[in-house]
């Protein structure tokens, strides 16, 4: 238990460290963080699904995979381009480097994510009319859950990114760790009712209430901290952008372990000793990170909506 305890922690904090120095450093530093979450991810999900094909029939073929991971790839570039990465690419006076430095020095929206993702959930469809494929359902299936599980939540990131800034990321993503810890050591120590034990069986409501407790308290305190961009929200909203992302976080690790328990596997991965892969350690964040946008939304409308109302009055 100790030694386990160490080796978690450990692994824990020099996991932390290379995210941490990813997100805040600059943007490309963030985007190569963000491709290495995004191929880790999409190789394990196929992985998984591939070794378990014999047990388990339903697996995307290895055309299907490399086409998600390409396109993914390609959206990942156009998330980095569209958020400024390259802003400074084009000098001069001509007509044709005002408008590249006009478009790579535009925000990432949502309405970018909204545009973009229809039209490459679509291409899994026409994709599959072209491979033929023995069982193409099966490919797509797979494929969209990828897209949607995985390259979704790393193109909302890079939206959260550009709109409201690194340090609202990091604290977003600070928070699903704070979550995950508080879950973890309050299941250790006061653990008794358990939760879904078919599908994770060391679960308990005591961990989850804990965990959801403390991420709230943590998030109402991140106005307390030295840092312009955590001002953006009052401690109120910090607590129900906690409170909604601790929720989303405990069913999206409950979620990997229901894909997990289907492929009869007990980690998607090796390479975070006492974490197991990256599905393992990203899939509480993978979907947290989609209700983060969504609160953040409507918070933003309710004060907009506020600030109407004062001035009308």
């Amino acid at each position: 238990m100790i030694k386990s305890f160490i080796t978690r922690s450990l692994s824990a904090l020099v996991f932390v460290a290379i995210m941490a120095g990813g997100i805040l450093w600059n943007i490309w530093s963030f985007a190569l963080v963000m491709a290495l979450v995004l191929v880790g991810s999409l190789h394990e999900l196929y992985k998984i699904t591939n070794d378990a094909r014999k047990s388990f029939s339903p697996f995307a073929s290895t055309k299907s995979r490399n086409f998600v991971i390409a396109i993914s790839i390609f959206l990942l570039i156009i998330s980095f381009f569209l958020n400024g990465g390259l802003k400074d690419f084009a000098t001069g006076e001509s007509w044709i480097a005002r408008i590249l430095n006009s478009l790579l020095s535009r925000k990432f929206t949502f309405a970018d994510v909204a545009v973009f993702f229809p039209a490459i959930t679509m291409l899994v469809f026409v994709h599959e009319l072209f491979s033929k494929a023995e069982k193409p359902f099966n490919n797509i299936a797979w494929n969209l859950l990828a897209i949607v599980y995985i390259t979704l939540p790393i193109l909302l990131s890079f939206q959260i990114y550009s709109e409201s800034g690194k340090w609202i990321l990091f604290a977003i993503i600070g928070l699903v760790w704070i979550n995950d810890a508080a879950a973890y050591m309050s299941g250790i120590l006061l653990g008794r009712t358990k939760m879904f034990e078919r599908l994770s069986p060391k679960k308990t409501v005591e961990g989850l209430v804990g965990g959801i407790a403390l991420t709230v308290v943590a998030g109402y305190f991140f106005t307390k901290l030295p840092i312009p961009e955590l001002q953006f929200f009052t401690p109120m909203q910090w607590a129900i952008i906690a409170l909604v992302m601790s929720a989303a976080a405990v069913f999206g690790d409950l979620a990997e372990s229901l894909l997990k328990r289907s492929l009869q596997i007990k980690d998607t991965g090796t390479i975070l000793p006492g974490h197991g892969g990256f599905l393992d350690r990203f899939d509480a964040f993978f979907v947290a990170v989609p209700f983060a946008v969504m609160t953040i939304w409507i918070l933003q409308q309710i004060s907009y909506l506020k600030a109407l109302i004062q001035y009308l009055g």
